[in-house]
């Protein structure tokens, strides 16, 4: 402590020489500014050191060694910013890993979404992109963050709603079809982010496509069972007040009413099996009693049950087994079912093989039967009318038929063939339509095989 008090001292009195020296020299005062100077620079020295003496009283008092801990201090201070900084500086390395995982699964669950996810700033420029929603838009570029989302987008849909929500910063849904060969239907819903002021914008496009078929397949349905269901109620219901209003009484019509009564009673008394049939095995109630089934023998059998109708019609019915007719070809099946399916097929290709119209000399009905792998296939041939491309989608549909005024005078209810894919579905199996109009139609149903341990 003595040691810094004099450095101290010393330092105060040249500083003090060496201003009164420049100030004589440039002012040209005498020696007594010299002096003058000298003397206020001994007594500033006494001064420093009256002051500082108790400083040096208590370093002994308390035995710290001032100039040692002042040193100490220094480097413990500098020492504890270097490892806050180091600290500093790993939590923010390990918050940037940590960013990068958030960011990496955020990335992983917007690509593996179906609903298309696009966010945008306030200006409109693209933040966020997902694969789904470049899909539905049609953007082939990847790069487009940073970028206008208008300069992507090619409906006027979405543009109008992107911009009504920027400027009302509400909530706006809106839809629109896609330009794409297989049209989809979108439904678009863009909402604006948390925060004040709003940092943006986030579309979200939902693909309603499969939504709105099954909801006209629902609104068809309803009309078509209200339709077939009231034709033989509408017909029923005259012929009785028919009789009623006298014609009970008169013979031979009143018998041709009665018969007339019972045969629309059948027709709506099947609907409305077919109907329950159907609900029963679209929801899975229907109890099967799975075996192996031999698919030959259940084969042969429709045949014998059509070939009188067949001949009756003077359409040819034959059977192709393309499968060797020394082995049993079995399927893991209902038996009951799996006569349904092959019953319906053939009745339906008889039914629709008339001359009439088809340009050929008779109508035919194949049956074959093959291998495709570890797979059965058969196939229901005709040279029928055929069906249009437009219809082939919807034939299976419940109550669907191409030529409404036709397939009613043909009779059936037009729920066989509805029946004929969930019955498939349920033995694992697939069919397939091909037709032409004019030439004839091909039902290809493929089972798997089974192989059963003799």
């Amino acid at each position: 402590m003595k040691q810094l008090i004099i450095k101290f001292g010393v330092v105060v009195f040249l500083l003090q020489l060496l201003v009164a020296a420049v100030v004589s020299w440039t002012l040209g005062y005498s020696g007594w500014v010299l002096l003058a100077s000298l003397t206020a620079g001994t007594l500033i020295v006494i001064a420093c050191y009256i002051l500082l003496r108790p400083l040096a009283a208590l370093q002994r008092f308390i035995g710290v060694d001032v100039d040692n801990q002042f040193a100490s201090f220094q480097h413990n201070a500098f020492d504890w910013i270097q490892k806050t900084l180091q600290s500093l500086e790993q939590q923010l390395e390990q918050q940037s890993i940590e960013l990068a995982k958030y960011q990496e699964r955020f990335d992983a669950v917007l690509s593996g979404m179906i609903e298309g996810v696009i966010a945008i700033d306030e200006s409109g420029k693209i933040l966020f992109s997902n694969r789904a929603a470049r899909s539905i838009l049609s953007i082939g570029a990847t790069d487009v963050i940073g970028k206008p989302l208008m300069g992507f987008v090619r409906y006027d849909a979405v543009q109008q709603a992107t911009r009504e929500a920027l400027k009302t910063q509400k909530i706006i849904v809106s839809s629109f079809q896609t330009y794409d060969a297989d049209r989809r239907d979108v439904r678009l819903r863009v909402a604006p982010m948390a925060g004040q002021p709003m940092p943006g914008m986030t579309l979200v496009f939902h693909d309603v496509t499969e939504l709105a078929r099954l909801e006209n397949i629902r609104r068809d349905f309803v009309a078509n069972v209200s339709h077939e269901l009231k034709t033989p109620l509408a017909s029923i219901k005259a012929y009785a007040e028919t009789l009623r209003l006298g014609a009970v009484y008169k013979a031979p019509e009143n018998l041709q009413f009665v018969v007339q009564i019972e045969q629309q009673a059948e027709v709506l008394n099947q609907q409305i099996h077919d109907l329950l049939h159907l609900a029963r095995v679209e929801s899975g109630r229907e109890a099967f009693s799975l075996e192996p089934v031999d698919l030959i023998k259940v084969c042969h059998e429709s045949i014998s049950q059509f070939a009188d109708e067949a001949e009756k019609k003077g359409i040819g019915l034959t059977f192709n087994n393309l499968i060797n007719a020394e082995s049993i070809c079995y399927v893991w099946a209902d038996h009951e079912a799996l006569r349904t399916i092959i019953d319906n097929l053939i009745s339906n290709a008889i039914r629709y093989s008339q001359r009439r119209g088809t340009g050929q000399s008779q109508g035919t009905v194949r049956l074959l039967t093959k291998l495709a792998g570890p797979s059965v296939v058969v196939e229901v041939i005709d040279n029928g009318i055929g069906i249009a491309p437009e219809h082939q989608q919807r034939i299976f549909e419940r109550f669907f038929r191409v030529d409404r005024a036709r397939s009613r005078e043909l009779g059936g209810t037009g729920l066989g063939l509805a029946i004929v894919k969930h019955l498939i579905q349920s033995f694992g199996g697939q069919i397939e339509l091909q037709s032409r109009l004019g030439v004839g139609s091909t039902f290809r149903v493929v089972f798997p095989r089974f192989y059963k341990q003799e």
